[in-house]
């Protein structure tokens, strides 16, 4: 049988460490946590309704997908600072300045785990984000958008 290959995820050494603590923290504390209100509820469950106690199995539940989660993007994680295509080309982890129509953007090219479009993460499997992967300065393209096609331009990668 053939293991799944799997993609590797770009992270910043912020957003590594961010998830990994969160991952250290559901392993140790969350799991204590569950496992000793479970215990008070079994113990409580001969009074009462279950509905109290299954609301715990689900909450464990969830926790271990989340668990599960963040123990396959940090195997699959490859922590980079900044832009690594050392500034001709957009790649994950570039800062780059488009103008789009006449309006100037700034954007930081992230995997999907980082995006954050308020913060300015534009992550790069959105439409966008793969038009610009690869791109150097000048480059000019279209895109697609709900309200129409856009010029875009590169103005800058940092």
């Amino acid at each position: 049988m053939c293991a799944a290959v799997k993609k590797k995820v770009q992270l910043t050494p912020k957003k590594y460490k961010a998830l990994k603590d969160e991952y250290d923290e559901l392993r140790t504390i969350g799991r204590k946590l569950l496992a000793d209100k479970l215990d008070q509820y079994r113990l409580e469950s001969e009074q009462d309704d279950s509905s109290a106690y299954s609301a715990v199995l689900e909450e464990k539940m969830a926790m271990e997908d989340r668990i599960k989660e963040l123990s396959d993007i940090l195997e699959s994680a490859e922590v980079s600072e900044g832009c690594p295509s050392g500034k001709d080309k957009v790649s994950v982890g570039c800062e780059v300045t488009i103008d789009v129509d006449g309006k100037k953007r700034d954007f930081t090219v992230v995997s999907p785990v980082e995006s954050d479009p308020e913060e300015g993460r534009l992550p790069e499997d959105s439409p966008l984000g793969s038009a610009l992967m690869g791109r150097k300065i000048g480059e000019e393209f279209s895109i697609d958008t709900p309200t129409g096609k856009k010029k875009v331009k590169v103005e800058s990668i940092s």
